[in-house]
């Protein structure tokens, strides 16, 4: 199987008689015997195993929307669909700006009734444009960066009854009459955040924007002097800055994580702290990805190829704040293989990255839990095609991009936790009568139930039946019991017997 956190599968004992022929994925059927509803699918949302309802309060949405892919525009060329990704409760967002001679679009798709389905396309203005080079959503605002020309602008939308609405553009008087590089674009509520270098002069801007009285206005600029890149996110009042080569007295530097926070004393936007994750060579490139969700910031350490030799095992590190500074608390370091990083997006107690092995060409997405820190667990391992370059989490969730063996693009929402690859979450799944009987938190069906002996062997046979019986018969809450009802007895004989065989790989 593709997920690595849950191994094994066990069929769960089927809770009603009469199914009518339908069944729903549990194998717990309908319960009663008479079924009004037979199938998920003729349930039409969310079939929680009851014989006559569907419930769209419980386990609904995102979670357990199937798995869904926006695919390039046939017709229209370029190769950049999914080079920029936004995902914000139950609508995802795909930059195109290479579509229809780099006019650019940003595809909108949306989660209902536990379906995917596209939303709508919203077109950039004229060829080269490049609509749709960076994307950011933020509860009903997008914000989409456009840098055809070299003169980034942004365009904002807001999502009201009549679908979404254009809200004017932005177009940052930090650029003058120079070409724009390294743009990108962060929106958290009433502000919006704009990076930039300016080839000319080399120097690195972020303008910060204000949403007041039905418009956005201009309010802060803050300069970095010269850079080569510049990246940022933005969340919950929080802006994280990353300057991956920043000259300094003459001498370039190995980056720095820039954390922010508005002050209301000042109305501004105050320095916190300045984070410099390594000294040594230029080449390390700290910060050139960074994230931020919920206090919680990561960033990336080298990671970069090219052919001057470059940092090639990158780290990515977590940072929580404790007291009132930010400290390391977990990382990840990628020493095996030279490696590129591409993108990484954090979220609670989850992270997202994606990579490029340049000697062979492998892309692939990986999503690592945060939940028992200083440890990081890889729990999901994305390799489908190549070309991953973006990827964004929400709500156990991952969307990503990707190309397909026939050159073309697309871009990809999976679960993350889906432990008998069945393409719904399995946050979801556990909502179902039945998928959890033993009470773990866990689904019934990716464990090896009955294998109460699993330190000796992966086998369900006549060790596990003598280990229930002399060890475990009429104990409550003992190991022996398969089924969760807090008493070991002859129930969980019957499931080791229904097990019994090797434990599936």
């Amino acid at each position: 199987m593709r997920k690595l956190q849950q191994i094994g599968f066990a069929t769960v004992l089927a809770l009603g008689a009469d199914c009518m022929g339908g069944s729903d994925p549990t194998g717990a059927c309908c319960v009663g015997t008479s079924c009004s509803i037979v199938t998920e699918a003729e349930c039409g949302g969310d079939y929680l195993g009851d014989a006559t309802s569907c419930s769209f309060d419980t386990c609904s949405g995102a979670v357990c929307a199937p798995p869904t892919s926006i695919p390039q525009t046939p017709g229209f060329g370029g190769n950049a669909h999914g080079q920029a990704l936004a995902f914000e409760a139950d609508t995802i967002a795909v930059g195109d700006p290479s579509n229809n001679l780099s006019a650019g679009a940003v595809h909108l798709s949306t989660s209902q009734g536990g379906t995917w389905s596209s939303l709508v396309t919203i077109h950039g203005a004229a060829a080269g444009e490049q609509f749709g080079a960076d994307v950011s959503m933020s509860g009903n605002w997008l914000a989409s960066m456009a840098v055809g020309g070299g003169a980034g602008v942004i365009d904002l939308f807001y999502r009201g009854g009549n679908g979404w609405a254009w809200q004017g553009r932005i177009e940052p008087p930090l650029q003058h009459v120079f070409q724009i590089s390294s743009l990108c674009v962060a929106i958290d509520g009433a502000w919006l955040a704009v990076a930039m270098v300016v080839p000319f002069t080399g120097e690195a801007v972020v303008g910060m924007y204000y949403y007041h009285a039905g418009v956005w206005t201009y309010v802060q600029r803050i300069n970095y002097g010269l850079a080569s890149d510049i990246s940022l996110d933005m969340d919950d009042g929080l802006l994280v800055v990353g300057l991956p080569t920043v000259v300094v007295q003459g001498s370039t530097q190995s980056g720095y994580v820039k954390i922010y926070e508005f002050s209301d004393t000042f109305q501004t936007w105050l320095e916190l702290e300045t984070f410099q994750p390594t000294g040594g060579t230029s080449l390390t490139r700290s910060g050139r990805i960074v994230s931020t969700q919920n206090g919680r910031i990561a960033y990336t350490i080298g990671g970069v190829y090219d052919t001057n030799g470059a940092w090639p095992f990158p780290t990515m590190e977590i940072m929580d704040r404790i007291g009132e500074t930010w400290q390391v608390v977990g990382s990840v370091s990628f020493v095996s293989t030279p490696t590129q990083l591409q993108d990484i997006d954090i979220r609670y107690d989850e992270i997202g990255v994606s990579s490029w092995v340049p000697s062979t060409g492998a892309t692939s997405t990986r999503i690592y839990g945060l939940a028992s820190l200083p440890s990081i667990e890889l729990i999901d391992f994305i390799a489908d095609g190549v070309g991953h370059s973006q990827v964004e989490l929400y709500d156990n969730m991952v969307l990503f991009d990707l190309t397909n063996v026939n050159s073309s693009r697309e871009a990809r929402v999976v679960p993350v936790y889906d432990c008998d690859d069945n393409f719904r979450s399995d946050v979801c799944d556990l909502e179902y009568p039945g998928a959890d009987l033993n009470g773990d938190g866990m689904l019934d069906r990716c464990e090896c139930l009955g294998n109460i002996n699993s330190q000796v062997d992966s086998v369900v046979d006549s060790g596990d039946v003598l280990v229930l019986m002399s060890f475990y018969w009429g104990l409550t809450n003992g190991y022996g019991d398969c089924n969760g009802d807090d008493v070991c007895n002859v129930y969980d004989l019957l499931i080791i017997l229904e097990q019994w065989g090797p434990c599936p790989e």
